[in-house]
């Protein structure tokens, strides 16, 4: 029996009764977001897709998110110019996938425009969420099918002016924009997967290398305050854990233990 660490977060990546349970997981990451649970990875070219790109992972909130709340977030939202990077936020209802390009500055306003889905906060609902990046178009997947697209104006290449001072978060965009939940399986990618492969490999483990996944948080470091970062780039993240956890079994069938932040 595996064990699989939880933190509840106030930004999530959920999965539904449709989609396949995860095999040979054996930890997740609760948050409950009001106390500060989250993971830092510092900012690094080495997770900085350009062309193209892929965004995964598997959450569970637990709270109706509030606008601005990320489950994933590697971006710097600021005056024209001045934007970078993208992120799995929550604005006008839904779960979006925002990526800044070239030529497309500006975009705080128009967060709604950008491709999102509705994920339950029931607590006991898992999905899988995953946005692609081609060069051209944004999409957004639930569960390994495309729900939505937006072609943004630029297009082009993704930006990072002045990321150097933003970090990658799990379960935070910034200051209190946190996730309450529980998020697994971060896959970060600099290659755009077809639906296929989405939905092929989403409730599988990852035990090689493959092509073009540049950072993998799997949450199976059995209570370790460093969450492993687990391609040759070892980007490894930082737990910020501020809640109060405790261990339970409310995980994947394939799961045993987890960590609950309370």
């Amino acid at each position: 029996m595996h064990s699989r660490i939880i933190l509840y977060f106030i930004i999530g990546i959920f999965l539904s009764g449709t989609a396949k349970s995860q095999q040979d997981n054996s930890f997740n990451f609760q948050s409950d977001g009001a106390n500060g649970d989250f993971v830092t990875v510092s900012s690094n070219v080495l997770i900085q897709p350009n062309e193209s790109m892929t965004l995964e992972a598997w959450v569970k909130p637990t709270d109706d998110p509030s606008d601005n709340s990320s489950i994933v977030s590697y971006l710097r939202l600021a005056s024209e110019d001045e934007e970078s990077g993208f992120a799995f936020i929550y604005n006008s209802g839904k779960w979006r996938f925002v990526v800044i390009t070239e030529g497309d500055f500006n975009v705080m306003p128009q967060l709604a425009s950008w491709p999102g889905i509705d994920i339950p906060f029931n607590g006991s609902t898992w999905t899988h969420i995953a946005g692609t990046y081609d060069g051209t178009t944004a999409r957004i997947f639930k569960n390994g099918i495309e729900e939505e697209s937006y072609t943004p104006p630029g297009g082009d290449t993704i930006v990072w002016v002045d990321i150097a001072t933003t970090d990658f978060y799990i379960a935070k965009y910034q200051d209190n924009n946190d996730f309450k939940g529980s998020i697994d399986e971060v896959r970060l990618w600099d290659i755009d997967k077809s639906d296929a492969e989405i939905h092929e490999a989403m409730g599988d483990s990852i035990t090689d290398d493959p092509v073009g996944l540049i950072g993998y948080w799997n949450f199976n470091d059995n209570q370790s305050n460093t969450i492993v970062d687990h391609t040759i780039n070892g980007v490894h993240g930082t737990l910020t854990n501020n809640g109060n956890g405790s261990w339970d079994t409310d995980v994947f069938d394939s799961s045993g233990d987890c960590f609950d932040m309370e």
